[in-house]
């Protein structure tokens, strides 16, 4: 979390009513909001003014990492009974976008018992989000998942961060419609069920003064003196938590984030291993010999290796240009001693295509990755490696576009041409600067769509050159903002550069 603190939104917490709540104000499973606000509540089965005494709530960009708001307020200051839920904060006049929202239980000595983020969308008519901290999940840390965010702890089960009870799907699915759903209760607890979530009413007065009512397990040590641990369980598409009791299993308590790489394919949703294509890995000896596990999957890795990777459904395609002009890509797979060694066509979580030259002729290699039929905003990253080591990278969201590319990018292995404007022959192979595919994509060389002039010589100047196809200003470069772009009278899905927009339809 950043250190950064704004004040502009540093309303007072300290009631909850000076942030414009009524006195009667009871959250409920879905919030409702009349302005662009952001309504945070809060329902914990923990034992406020026992377990914890203060709660810290953050309010972030999860776009660009920016602190919204920050503060402490203590439990005896709090409206409501905490687990039917209770307001913790209104923020008012946040930009529609994605927030994450922080908050932590603290005892008397300021540690953290509970916390837990919640990532919400926040639209044009504001909203409201609910976190929800289970006592169950004292002592529980969970795992990052595939994207490297950090999974948020439910009920010992370690969900999506974005999943919340207005977002049940994220949870994996309501825990409960009763309290009968919530299973049998230790005697220590009595199980309700709020807003699809398992919270427990416990008594710890049933429980020994170094001991807590753990709601399903009944009476045990106290967390702090005898913390769980994650631990490998058997299936590898399920979380294993370790109790504090001497030589206790590995227990599964939560599922494996999905597209976790398991035997012979990967984990889905609900913990299952679901059969791949049949190249997916653990380990290099699950590789046929001359092939490596990287990334999850049997690829052949060489001298010189480019490597494409997304996580959304659809067809991206990966696309290297090799030194003597040639393209490697899904139609042309194999040129100038390189190869495709794997193609996708589905896409989904860990999806990787790969190029691979074993060893590569000396030049210039340039490379980009396009979106042949991807239906979504997709993230995509490309990486080149030469002998192991990472050399250049490419880290773009592709557009809703058939067609639509990522920039390129180039790399160098053994003597490229250094300079294209200098009339020298730089590396020796006899041509010499434009003349040279080295420097086929340089800016010596190509055409400069948006400068008057013929730059690159060819007798085709600026829109009408080739080059500049796809380039802004000669192209509908958004299909849905109400812009003529490349000034040719045609607006969004009226211009034919709009013709494969997802947005026009395509």
């Amino acid at each position: 979390m950043s250190d950064a603190r704004s004040s502009f939104l540093r309303t007072g917490l300290a009631l909850g009513f000076a942030l414009g709540l009524p006195l009667g104000f009871a959250p409920g499973c879905t919030g409702e909001s009349s302005g662009p606000t952001l309504q945070v509540d809060l329902k914990t089965d923990a034992l406020p003014g026992v377990e914890f005494t203060e709660l810290l709530v953050e309010v972030e960009d999860a776009d660009f990492g920016t602190l919204r708001f920050v503060d402490r307020v203590a439990t005896r200051d709090l409206p409501g009974d905490l687990l039917r839920g209770a307001p913790l904060a209104e923020l008012e006049g946040l930009a529609p976008r994605t927030y994450r929202v922080y908050a932590a239980a603290l005892d008397d000595a300021g540690r953290v018992i509970l916390d837990r983020a919640v990532e919400y969308e926040l639209g044009a008519g504001g909203g409201a989000v609910t976190v929800v901290l289970t006592r169950a999940c004292r002592g529980v840390s969970c795992p990052r998942g595939l994207d490297g965010e950090v999974l948020a702890c439910q009920n010992e089960r370690c969900v999506d961060p974005a999943c919340h009870p207005d977002a049940p799907e994220a949870c994996g699915g309501d825990e409960c419609a009763t309290a009968a759903d919530c299973g049998p209760a230790a005697a220590c607890a009595t199980p309700v069920c709020e807003c699809g979530v398992c919270l427990y009413e416990v008594r710890e007065a049933s429980c020994a003064g170094d001991e807590r009512c753990h709601p399903i397990r009944g009476c045990e040590p106290d967390v702090d003196d005898c913390p769980r641990r994650l631990c490998e369980t058997e299936e590898v598409c399920r979380i294993g938590l370790r109790a504090c009791t001497p030589d206790a299993p590995c227990s599964a308590v939560a599922y494996a984030p999905e597209g976790t790489v398991c035997p012979g394919g990967r984990c889905d949703a609900m913990g299952n291993c679901v059969t791949g294509s049949g190249d997916e890995c653990m380990e290099d000896m699950d590789c046929d010999a001359g092939r490596q596990c990287i990334d999850g999957f049997c690829l052949a890795d060489g001298e010189l290796r480019f490597t494409l990777r997304w996580d959304l459904p659809g067809d991206i395609d990966l696309h290297v240009l090799t030194p003597a002009g040639s393209e490697i890509y899904y139609a042309n797979r194999d040129a100038d001693g390189g190869m495709l060694d794997r193609d996708d066509t589905t896409g989904g979580p860990g999806t990787v295509e790969n190029v691979v030259f074993m060893t590569p002729p000396p030049g210039r290699y340039h490379f980009f990755a396009l979106n042949f039929d991807g239906e979504s905003l997709t993230p995509v990253e490309v990486q080149a490696f030469v002998e192991g080591e990472l050399v250049a990278e490419i880290a773009e969201t592709l557009p809703r576009r058939r067609r639509a590319r990522t920039e390129l990018a180039a790399i160098c292995v053994g003597a490229c041409e250094d300079a294209c404007d200098d009339g020298m022959d730089d590396d020796g192979d006899g041509q010499t600067d434009c003349a040279d595919l080295d420097c086929a994509f340089d800016d010596a060389c190509r055409e400069l769509c948006d400068v008057e002039g013929d730059e690159d010589g060819d007798g085709v100047a600026d829109c009408m050159d080739a080059d500049c196809a796809l380039q802004a200003p000669c192209f509908e470069a958004r299909c849905d903002d109400g812009m003529d772009d490349d000034g040719d009278g045609r607006v969004d899905c009226a211009d034919e550069d709009c013709a494969g927009d997802f947005a026009c339809g395509g």
